[in-house]
């Protein structure tokens, strides 16, 4: 029983390590960089809808509604000093604002779709179009 214990504990360990180099060198390197690129070519901004930014009690996790599909805010929003560029970082705070007033109306915004694969999407807000 205890050699399955630290067999366990031995791939819990590897496994940790491995997402955190993922995290990163993919989440918080490669994927800005991706998106700062995208952004410099407009073909690649799309146009969506947010409806509703929900803010969880328990733990501190908010998720915003986009397009139907219920997304995290740390992986829409670029944390990065190149994202500082987006146009969004001028009117975030209006965006969540509008969010929370008007929860069930469509607010349209650009957003950069760097993966887009059924069970894996990564995006991140470029502009919100006010109307």
């Amino acid at each position: 029983m205890e050699k399955i214990f630290l067999f366990v504990a031995k791939i819990y360990i590897v496994l940790s390590g491995l997402y955190a180099v993922y995290l990163m060198s993919v989440d918080w390197y490669i994927y800005p960089k991706i998106a700062v690129y995208f952004s410099k070519d407009g073909r690649y901004i799309k146009d969506g809808c947010a409806e509703k930014l929900i803010i969880s009690t328990g733990r501190a996790s908010n998720t915003m509604v986009i397009n139907g599909k219920i997304y995290s805010t740390p992986s829409i929003y670029l944390s990065n000093k190149d994202g500082k560029k987006f146009p969004i970082y001028e009117k975030r705070n209006d965006l969540e604002n509008d969010l929370k007033l008007t929860p069930n109306q469509c607010h349209k915004i650009k957003y950069i779709s760097i993966i887009d694969i059924g069970f894996w999407k990564r995006f991140y807000l470029y502009d919100y179009i006010k109307d």
